[in-house]
């Protein structure tokens, strides 16, 4: 089950990974139900690993930086993490300046992921994740 903490693998390539490895290994397989628990209990775990893993050298300040994008701005529905995720639509120069203005705005923050040993991959699936939540 290692590879469910180094990929965005599917529950279904997972578990057949899973059948793979106690077939090969001749281990008695247990019914399909126990397994895809399994495989699903793995899967919350390495995602709850993960999110600590990313916490971990969080400080108060950029916790504090993190909370506040997601306060309504004044006078307005959105919060800045709204505005800031969105990105411009067309291509024009007028939305490169407001795509350059965007990752201004993004570096001032002073925001960084912490040098953890996850996977691009991962991250990236996260964001995914994320933006899937939020819809």
């Amino acid at each position: 089950m290692l590879c469910a903490g180094q990929g965005t693998d599917r529950p279904s390539l997972l578990f057949d990974h899973a059948s793979g490895w106690l077939i090969g290994h001749k281990v008695l397989l247990p019914g399909i139900s126990i397994l895809e628990r399994f495989v699903a209990e793995v899967r919350s775990r390495m995602e709850t690993r993960l999110w600590r893993l990313l916490m971990r050298d969080v400080g108060a300040e950029q916790q504090r930086r993190l909370d506040e994008l997601l306060e309504p701005v004044e006078g307005s529905r959105q919060s800045w993490f709204d505005r800031l995720r969105k990105g411009p639509v067309r291509v024009s120069g007028p939305a490169l300046v407001q795509a350059l203005l965007r990752v201004e705005t993004v570096r001032g923050l002073g925001i960084k992921l912490p040098a953890t040993p996850v996977p691009p991959s991962r991250i990236a699936g996260l964001g995914t994740f994320c933006k899937h939540r939020q819809s």
